[in-house]
């Protein structure tokens, strides 16, 4: 019969390790030390930095369209934007802007705020959407 080479215990139970890393699990500190020392965590860094990027650049194009007067732009960069980001509240800050520029200075018809009116029904809807179909 071979022998078995075991690693010496000194006296203890090998148990530790399993104890060692359910802390570890609970903590969330193995699991993450690991990750980074592999490298696992610079692509979602790489992610989460063009995701935020694209951002800046959408707000970006979006306001120069809404300077410019160019809603037919304006509305589909913004429902790109709500459909793709989380939290998209740009739409609603266009959509006062739109209404600031381009308004009616009376303020008294509902048509005077109808960009408003828009850009929270346009988030509130997608976010609804997002939340059935994701």
């Amino acid at each position: 019969m071979p022998s078995r080479k075991v690693a010496p215990s000194n006296g203890k139970p090998l148990f530790w390790l399993a104890g060692a890393t359910k802390i570890g699990a609970i903590l969330g500190g193995s699991n993450y030390i690991a990750g980074k020392a592999k490298g696992m965590f610079a692509g979602l860094r790489r992610n989460y930095l063009m995701k935020i990027t694209l951002r800046i650049i959408v707000d970006i194009i979006l306001a120069i369209a809404i300077i410019q007067g160019w809603w037919f732009v304006a509305l589909p960069l913004a429902l790109f934007g709500v459909w793709y980001f989380q939290y998209f509240l740009e739409i609603i800050f266009a959509g006062l802007a739109y209404d600031s520029l381009f308004g009616c200075t009376a303020c008294i018809n509902i048509v005077d705020h109808l960009g408003f009116i828009i850009g929270c029904s346009i988030s509130i809807g997608f976010y609804l959407i997002k939340n059935i179909v994701r």
